[in-house]
Protein backbone atom coordinates (compact mmCIF):
# COMPACT_ATOMS: atom_id res chain seq x y z
CA UNK A 1 0.00 0.00 0.00
CA UNK A 2 1.04 3.87 -0.91
CA UNK A 3 1.97 5.48 1.77
CA UNK A 4 0.75 9.33 2.08
CA UNK A 5 2.74 12.15 3.88
CA UNK A 6 1.19 13.60 6.57
CA UNK A 7 0.52 17.89 5.92
CA UNK A 8 0.60 19.64 8.97
CA UNK A 9 -2.30 22.02 9.47
CA UNK A 10 -1.59 25.77 8.51
CA UNK A 11 -0.63 28.20 10.30
CA UNK A 12 -3.59 30.55 9.09
CA UNK A 13 -5.83 27.96 10.55
CA UNK A 14 -4.55 28.62 14.28
CA UNK A 15 -7.07 30.65 16.15
CA UNK A 16 -3.78 31.78 18.44
CA UNK A 17 -0.94 32.15 16.16
CA UNK A 18 0.98 35.31 16.51
CA UNK A 19 -0.62 38.53 14.76
CA UNK A 20 2.48 40.36 14.97
CA UNK A 21 6.20 39.06 12.81
CA UNK A 22 9.12 39.66 15.06
CA UNK A 23 12.59 38.85 14.56
CA UNK A 24 13.26 38.92 10.83
CA UNK A 25 12.00 42.28 9.95
CA UNK A 26 13.70 45.89 9.70
CA UNK A 27 11.14 47.53 11.84
CA UNK A 28 8.53 46.85 14.63
CA UNK A 29 4.79 45.84 13.48
CA UNK A 30 3.26 48.65 15.44
CA UNK A 31 -0.22 48.01 13.97
CA UNK A 32 -2.94 48.66 16.12
CA UNK A 33 -4.61 45.08 17.29
CA UNK A 34 -7.67 46.03 15.17
CA UNK A 35 -5.65 46.12 12.04
CA UNK A 36 -3.72 42.46 12.64
CA UNK A 37 -7.10 40.71 13.52
CA UNK A 38 -8.55 42.36 10.51
CA UNK A 39 -5.93 41.15 8.66
CA UNK A 40 -5.93 37.70 10.05
CA UNK A 41 -9.35 37.21 9.44
CA UNK A 42 -9.22 38.11 5.86
CA UNK A 43 -6.19 35.77 5.52
CA UNK A 44 -7.90 33.19 7.09
CA UNK A 45 -10.97 33.94 4.93
CA UNK A 46 -9.16 33.69 1.59
CA UNK A 47 -7.59 30.49 2.52
CA UNK A 48 -10.96 29.15 3.61
CA UNK A 49 -12.44 30.56 -0.07
CA UNK A 50 -9.18 28.28 -1.39
CA UNK A 51 -10.55 25.43 0.56
CA UNK A 52 -14.32 25.69 -0.53
CA UNK A 53 -13.37 25.79 -4.38
CA UNK A 54 -11.08 22.97 -4.07
CA UNK A 55 -13.52 20.56 -2.40
CA UNK A 56 -16.27 21.97 -4.61
CA UNK A 57 -14.10 20.57 -7.82
CA UNK A 58 -13.53 17.36 -6.01
CA UNK A 59 -17.48 16.82 -5.34
CA UNK A 60 -17.97 17.42 -9.32
CA UNK A 61 -14.60 14.92 -9.89
CA UNK A 62 -16.53 12.35 -7.54
CA UNK A 63 -19.21 12.47 -9.49
CA UNK A 64 -18.04 12.31 -12.68
CA UNK A 65 -16.67 9.48 -11.85
CA UNK A 66 -19.45 7.55 -10.62
CA UNK A 67 -20.91 4.62 -12.46
CA UNK A 68 -22.64 5.16 -15.39
CA UNK A 69 -26.62 5.50 -14.48
CA UNK A 70 -28.46 2.66 -15.68
CA UNK A 71 -31.21 4.71 -16.63
CA UNK A 72 -29.44 7.23 -19.16
CA UNK A 73 -27.93 6.20 -22.44
CA UNK A 74 -24.07 5.54 -23.21
CA UNK A 75 -21.46 4.23 -20.91
CA UNK A 76 -19.43 6.39 -18.38
CA UNK A 77 -16.29 6.55 -16.18
CA UNK A 78 -16.37 3.90 -13.56
CA UNK A 79 -14.85 4.97 -10.48
CA UNK A 80 -12.88 7.36 -9.08
CA UNK A 81 -9.41 6.38 -10.76
CA UNK A 82 -8.29 6.06 -13.97
CA UNK A 83 -9.93 2.96 -16.15
CA UNK A 84 -6.28 1.14 -16.84
CA UNK A 85 -2.91 2.21 -18.02
CA UNK A 86 -3.95 3.85 -21.17
CA UNK A 87 -6.62 6.27 -20.09
CA UNK A 88 -5.16 9.46 -20.28
CA UNK A 89 -7.94 10.87 -19.85
CA UNK A 90 -8.62 9.54 -15.95
CA UNK A 91 -5.10 9.67 -15.47
CA UNK A 92 -4.72 13.46 -16.19
CA UNK A 93 -8.37 13.83 -13.77
CA UNK A 94 -7.28 11.67 -11.35
CA UNK A 95 -3.60 13.81 -11.15
CA UNK A 96 -5.31 17.41 -10.89
CA UNK A 97 -7.42 16.42 -8.45
CA UNK A 98 -4.63 14.72 -6.25
CA UNK A 99 -2.23 17.87 -6.56
CA UNK A 100 -5.00 19.95 -6.50
CA UNK A 101 -6.30 19.10 -3.20
CA UNK A 102 -2.76 18.57 -1.66
CA UNK A 103 -1.48 22.00 -2.80
CA UNK A 104 -4.53 23.72 -0.97
CA UNK A 105 -4.17 21.48 2.27
CA UNK A 106 -0.51 22.85 2.39
CA UNK A 107 -1.84 26.38 3.35
CA UNK A 108 -2.68 29.40 1.12
CA UNK A 109 0.23 29.52 -0.28
CA UNK A 110 -0.08 26.01 -2.27
CA UNK A 111 2.93 23.11 -2.09
CA UNK A 112 5.81 24.40 -3.95
CA UNK A 113 4.66 21.71 -6.55
CA UNK A 114 4.34 18.88 -3.95
CA UNK A 115 1.01 17.39 -5.11
CA UNK A 116 1.74 17.45 -8.75
CA UNK A 117 5.12 15.85 -8.62
CA UNK A 118 3.74 13.07 -5.62
CA UNK A 119 0.53 12.45 -8.45
CA UNK A 120 3.25 12.15 -11.36
CA UNK A 121 5.24 9.78 -9.00
CA UNK A 122 2.35 7.70 -8.82
CA UNK A 123 1.15 7.94 -12.37
CA UNK A 124 4.58 6.47 -13.58
CA UNK A 125 4.81 3.91 -11.08
CA UNK A 126 1.35 2.77 -11.95
CA UNK A 127 0.83 3.57 -16.04
CA UNK A 128 4.44 2.11 -16.89
CA UNK A 129 5.78 -1.35 -16.55
CA UNK A 130 9.39 -2.09 -16.10
CA UNK A 131 10.63 -3.52 -18.80
CA UNK A 132 12.21 -6.48 -17.16
CA UNK A 133 8.41 -7.56 -15.76
CA UNK A 134 6.50 -7.28 -19.10
CA UNK A 135 5.04 -10.56 -20.43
Amino acid sequence: MTEIADIPRPEVLDPHRPLRRRGTELFEDDRPEVDLLRQALEDSCSYAGQLWLTLNQMREYLLVSLPPDPSAAGAGRVGASPAGPDDVEGWRSWMDAFATTTSVLCGPHGDGGFGFSRARQEYQRRRFRPESSAP
